[in-house]
This record gives C-alpha cells, structure tokens and sequence, in this order.
C-alpha cells in the first residue's frame, strides 16, 4: 500500500453515515488516500468509544474488534448490527474525559504525526490480523498510538480489503 495524502480530523458527515455521523462517540481522526495495486482509495480512520456496559461481548465483532462497511450512497456504516453506540449514565464520565483529551489532542497535534505506515503492524499484544478469507489477509493501512487521547497505553491498527472496501479496526491496550 502506497500513502499519497492525508487529512486530520475530516468532518464525519464526508464519509460516515448519518447514524454514525451524528453519534458523539465516534471520532474522525483521518482520511488516508492510498494506492493498493495501481488503484486509489479514501479510507477514513475514526475512533468509535464503545460503553462495554452497553455491548454484550461478542467474537466476532465487538468493542476491539469492528468492521465498517461500505453503503449503496458511498458512506461507511458499521458491519454489525449487534454493537449498540448508546452510552449508558455510567460511561458518561469516561465519554467527557475522552472528549476533553480528544478536543485539547486536536489543538497540539494531528494523527499524521503519530501513525505509523510499516509492511506489517507492531503488535502490543498477540497478532490479530483479520482474514478476508481463509489465507487472505486485510491490507494492513496503520496504527496508530492512542495516548494522545487516552491515559492507558492502547494502539489502534486499520485494515482495509480493496475487494470489499470494508475496514477493519482493532483496539489492543496494555
């Protein structure tokens, strides 16, 4: 995968749906233009703040582990309809305190300056490379380091599948 732009925290309308769009726990960080193959794409990195109080844990999609997709009117929505985004009365304080740090991180720096663009992601935990199929990975796009948002040490890795445009996002803290 080639880089050839970037933008820092787009607006979310451009490339989100409206349910996503209009959610305050969901973050635009970046929209990196890329060449896989001699073929350019946008692909949007967001952070979602999922309240685990409000999601029951599943394997295949949950709160460290979420697909978007792409719809019929070119905007992403997520894969699962199983993730609930409502926040419950006690992850209200953890929303603010993200938003505060996400707010003041917007002002002092831009996600370009800490995402990291290797052949392959640097993992601080086990390896959690997503399978398009058996044998074939996701197109591994970046990680980025979550401090700058967030107290606990935790990087956040994109995958991305040309084929089916879908986005993966993997969250591993420490």
């Amino acid at each position: 995968m080639k880089v050839i732009s970037q933008i820092d925290y787009p607006d979310k309308s451009d490339f989100l749906d409206e349910d996503l769009t209009n959610r305050p726990n969901v973050h635009s960080l970046s929209v990196i233009e890329s060449e896989i193959k001699g073929v350019k794409y946008k692909i949007p990195l967001m952070f979602i703040e999922f309240d685990s109080n409000a999601n029951e844990y599943s394997k295949k999609e949950n709160v460290d582990n979420y697909t978007l997709k792409l719809n019929d009117n070119n905007k992403y929505s997520l894969m699962s309809n199983q993730l609930n985004l409502d926040m419950t009365d006690g992850y209200l304080k953890f929303h603010n305190e993200f938003c505060d740090k996400y707010i003041e991180a917007k002002k002092k720096n831009k996600p370009s300056e800490v995402m990291e663009f290797n052949v392959r992601p640097h993992w601080i935990q086990r390896s959690e490379t997503p399978y398009i199929s058996f044998a074939k990975k996701y197109v591994f796009v970046t990680q980025i380091e979550m401090m700058l948002f967030s107290d606990d040490f935790c990087t956040f890795y994109i995958f991305f599948d040309p084929k089916t445009k879908q986005i993966r996002n993997i969250y591993q803290r420490t």
